[in-house]
């Protein structure tokens, strides 16, 4: 089993002290919050990318790193991966003749996984695939040909029904694609010839499916076909990127361009009560581009592109009554995960059901890219950082401790035992600050 590291800090007043206890649980036992990378496959560079999560937020898929790329005619070494926390990291393989791949979306058994390979002896062709715990890889193929491309973007909750796009030959449309054992793989009906269309997600029951027709969202049903949802905004009224739907059905998310140009990009929400529901740019953003959103459409995650000559990407979380907000300030401000700062979180891809697990993309603190989980608390539960004891309660029995790690602003003594040192706004020091977080959460007694 793998244990987590919960944390609870005592402080007293300035003539008193403020300190921390690292107490290891069993991760069954403790929700949330939690942050932890999820590692990478053995070989090849060190790096991995998370991309999708199953409903009940216990599975990952996403690609790794497995082995040195052949810069000739071999393999480039990055590989599908699924990851749980029973069994870690788990490389898929790829198809036959060339072993690269990966991995988009898991279903929610989390026995299910698509994406895409490359194919043959063709370095540069891709087909989609999904992979079971029992029959291993399968490619998807093409429309009608054994020559062409394509992608599996999203699976429904069962595994069953599996959509993309692809294209016949090496010149054709990328055309959206629903596939089922069936079936195999089917042009959407009253789908356009031209332009070209994608299929990038599927609502949990497969009832719904969403993508873009050229530079426009859809919405697709059995029983109505294609449902173009027309213009998002006067200014920003086009969508270049993945569209993306709720396990529901009801809500949609991308982002949209201003028309004629590639920047800025601006996310938006749709639901058949409001329609295009812009959610503004943060101060600190040029650029939000949502990437997935929870079962009933209440929370969005995705990533935002920093307002600078530098362009860095960070995840954000949003959600009616906050906004959106950085997701590694929240972890860090908000939960205490004072173990987040040393990373740079880069991309938010997947979300649970819930809305409650966030999957992505970042640097780890050792420079290295690493796939990364963080679960948030139910709503509305109580995070009390100076609730040493675990009882629920900030009181007088978390009082007692020596005052030697109050040392004021950017100063950390060096008598200063690290089980002592609480450092509960995670800025290197503890001060003040960290007394008046205290004085928030005090209840009294004993």
């Amino acid at each position: 089993m793998k244990w987590e590291t919960r944390r609870h800090a005592r402080v007293k007043t300035t003539t008193g002290y403020i300190w921390l206890l690292a107490v290891m649980v069993p991760n069954t036992a403790f929700p949330g919050p939690t942050f932890e990378g999820l590692g990478d496959l053995p070989g090849g560079f060190c790096e991995s990318e998370a991309w999708g999560i199953s409903e009940d937020g216990i599975t990952v898929a996403g690609w790794s790193w497995s082995g040195d790329p052949d810069l000739g005619d071999g393999p480039l070494g990055f590989e599908a991966m699924r990851w749980d926390r029973d069994t870690g990291i788990q490389g898929l393989g790829g198809l036959p003749g060339r072993p690269d791949s990966r991995a988009l979306d898991v279903a929610a058994s989390g026995t299910v996984v698509v994406g895409w390979a490359r194919w043959a002896n063709n370095t540069s062709e891709s087909r989609a695939f999904r992979w079971t715990d029992v029959e291993g890889m399968t490619d998807l193929g093409v429309f009608s040909s054994d020559v062409g491309f394509s992608i599996a973007a999203a699976v429904s909750s069962d595994g069953n029904t599996v959509v993309g796009w692809a294209r016949e030959g090496t010149s054709g449309v990328w055309q959206a694609f629903r596939w089922r054992h069936s079936t195999g793989m089917q042009h959407l009906t009253g789908m356009p010839s031209s332009p070209a269309s994608v299929a990038s997600d599927i609502s949990a029951d497969s009832n719904v499916i969403v993508g873009r027709v050229g530079n426009e969202p859809y919405r697709w049903t059995e029983d109505l076909g294609p449902e173009f949802l027309g213009v998002i905004d006067d200014v920003f009224a086009e969508t270049r990127e993945g569209v993306f739907v709720s396990g529901d059905g009801s809500t949609i998310v991308g982002s949209a361009v201003e028309a004629g140009t590639i920047e800025p990009r601006i996310g938006f929400r749709w639901t058949r009560a409001e329609g295009f529901v812009l959610l503004p740019l943060p101060s600190f953003a040029r650029g939000v581009h949502p990437q997935a959103v929870s079962y009933d459409g209440s929370v969005v995650v995705g990533y935002t592109v920093d307002d600078n000559e530098y362009y860095w990407v960070r995840p954000f979380i949003w959600d009616n009554a906050t906004g959106i907000r950085n997701l590694k300030d929240v972890l860090i401000q908000e939960y205490g995960l004072c173990e987040v700062a040393a990373w740079s979180l880069g991309y938010g891809r997947g979300v649970s059901a819930d809305g409650r697990s966030i999957v992505g993309a970042g640097v780890n603190p050792d420079g290295n890219g690493e796939a990364w989980l963080a679960r948030l608390p139910e709503p509305g539960a109580a995070i009390l950082l100076a609730d040493l004891d675990g009882d629920d309660a900030v009181d007088l029995d978390d009082f007692l401790e020596p005052d030697a790690c109050l040392c004021g602003p950017d100063a950390t003594p060096q008598s200063c035992p690290p089980e002592a040192f609480a450092d509960l706004d995670c800025d290197g020091d503890q001060d003040l600050a960290d007394f008046a977080r205290f004085q928030v959460e005090f209840t009294g007694g004993m």
